[in-house]
């Protein structure tokens, strides 16, 4: 038997990085077994990589569904701090003078229904 040299390594030396992408890409297999007759009820193959994503993948669904859910329902009310749009027009034109907010919105502010002058209809000819 002969020994191996320093011109013949029994293993090619891997970085660090290689070795640690090389073992997020090897597979495990991930068994469910019934206790009381040993039986393999469930089995998968898996990659760390695929664990992460799919981890990442419920944790965004999971979001998704929350900001929906307050965003399209009336729970959107219980939120401390989220103000209504009726609440935040009524405390903008109660903070803005009636001509600043007609001037800049260029029509009638909705808590006075006052049309302004250049959105009228013209009634004399051209």
């Amino acid at each position: 038997m002969e020994r191996p040299t320093a011109t013949a390594p029994i293993r090619p030396a891997l970085g660090r990085r290689k070795r640690a992408i090389r073992k997020l890409w090897s597979k495990y297999r991930l068994l469910l077994i019934n206790d009381n007759t040993f039986k393999e009820s469930f089995s998968i193959r898996l990659t760390p990589v695929n664990v992460v994503l799919m981890l990442i993948g419920l944790l965004g669904i999971t979001a998704a569904i929350t900001v929906s859910l307050i965003v399209f329902t009336p729970l959107k009310r219980y939120i401390p701090g989220y103000a209504d749009t009726d609440v935040r027009v009524h405390s903008f034109h109660a903070a803005t003078p009636r001509r600043f907010a007609q001037a800049r919105s260029g029509r009638a502010c909705r808590l006075h229904r006052e049309p302004t002058p250049h959105l009228q209809r013209r009634t004399e000819p051209r």
